[in-house]
């Protein structure tokens, strides 16, 4: 949410908003939208590797929002690294919600 708040005060408009199921749950800019339907239940882990893999497929560019300690998070950062995917990595602080540093990898 906070890094959609982010591209949309910004006017971004070439972003795609990727769920896991028939309709985002934020989609704060309007922006096109994929929905993977999985095999798996919501919130549970096949469903969001499903997600996961189409999104790292599909993408040009990406633009991360990292907790620490995400284990999904690094799986997907290096499937994006593999394909040679431009990623932009926002660190959050996850108390105050707020953007605390960025690096760029690919470059």
């Amino acid at each position: 949410l906070v890094l959609q708040t982010y591209l949309s005060s910004k006017g971004y408009k070439y972003v795609t908003v990727f769920s896991s199921g028939r309709k985002a749950a934020f989609n704060l800019g309007n922006w096109d939208e994929c929905h993977v339907i999985g095999s798996g239940k919501r919130h549970h882990s096949p469903l969001h590797r499903e997600n996961d893999s189409v999104m790292i497929d599909e993408c040009s560019s990406a633009l991360l929002l990292y907790e620490r300690g995400s284990l999904r998070m690094k799986r997907n950062m290096h499937a994006l690294k593999c394909r040679g995917v431009p990623i932009f990595t926002y660190y959050t602080d996850a108390d105050k919600m707020k953007i605390r540093r960025r690096r760029f990898y690919n470059e």
